[in-house]
């Protein structure tokens, strides 16, 4: 059987903030030391009666308090009446003074109706002009403009 990796390796003993990246590590010693929070190496020694067992208390919800996993602890009333209040004091924030997400705009359905032309009859103001109004100012504006594309070629020497 393999033995389990024991505690006293190289990533245990080095300090990580003095360390320098020098290449990609993907050897042993490239995950850092292990930490709490993954679970104990029972799992190593663990028979296949000791698994299965293992397997169907956490099917049932069952939680092994050898793991040292924050989820397992119990909370106080105190704790989650304070989890409720900062929750709702975030919420009421986020809906005041965040714009509405994407995801909230596409499920109220407020993006505009696409229009198909071919589904409906011929309509002048949505096909050509849409709405446009050009007073006399902006005419002679866009006149102008337009009398001066011919003269940016006219001037070109090809040969």
């Amino acid at each position: 059987m393999t033995l389990a990796p024991t505690s006293g390796d190289w990533s245990t003993r080095v300090d990580p903030t003095k360390l320098k990246a020098r290449k990609f590590h993907t050897g042993k010693g490239a995950k850092g030391p292990p930490s709490q929070a993954q679970g104990s190496d029972s799992a190593w020694h663990e028979t296949p009666a000791e698994k299965a067992a293992r397997l169907q208390r956490e099917m049932m919800g069952i939680k092994d308090t050898g793991t040292g996993d924050l989820a397992s602890r119990p909370t106080t009333s105190h704790q989650k009446r304070k989890d409720a209040e900062t929750a709702k004091r975030l919420k009421e924030f986020n809906d005041k003074a965040r714009a509405q997400s994407l995801y909230e705009k596409h499920a109220k359905g407020e993006h505009e109706e696409e229009d198909d032309p071919s589904a409906r009859a011929f309509d002048r103001e949505k096909d050509i002009g849409g709405g446009l109004q050009v007073n006399a100012t902006q005419r002679r504006e866009m006149m102008r403009k337009a009398a001066d594309f011919g003269s940016r070629f006219s001037s070109a020497k090809y040969l």
